[in-house]
């Protein structure tokens, strides 16, 4: 018996991609959506921004000031290290939900990143 079609409800990864950066943005882009964020930005350890959803150059700004005063440390909650293999991966965000869009975009942004 064919299975039905899975609403929006049901599945909330409707567009996948099989890009990693493209998944990432998806990604950042709906954690920023739903926490009302106004941008949420994945950058390496340097600053050098690796995804972003909201204002583009704004997510540049965001990489590279996350890196440079050492956001990740702070407890304010405007961004978050990650490992990656080994390696530091910053995410970070701006706007009154910057600290929802950092929790619901964590466990994905790895994932995404693990398997590029």
């Amino acid at each position: 018996m064919p299975r039905p079609e899975a609403s929006s409800s049901e599945d909330r990864r409707q567009h996948r991609s099989a890009d990693p950066v493209i998944a990432l943005g998806r990604l950042l882009d709906a954690a920023r959506r739903r926490s009302g964020a106004r941008s949420l930005a994945v950058a390496d350890a340097s600053g050098l921004l690796i995804a972003g959803a909201g204002h583009i150059q704004r997510c540049e700004e965001l990489a590279a000031l996350a890196a440079a005063e050492g956001w990740a440390s702070a407890s304010d909650g405007r961004a978050r290290a990650l490992g990656v293999r080994g390696m530091p991966v910053l995410l970070c965000a701006e706007g009154a939900g910057s600290q929802a869009a950092i929790d619901d975009a964590s466990a994905g942004t790895v994932r995404i990143l693990m398997s590029a």
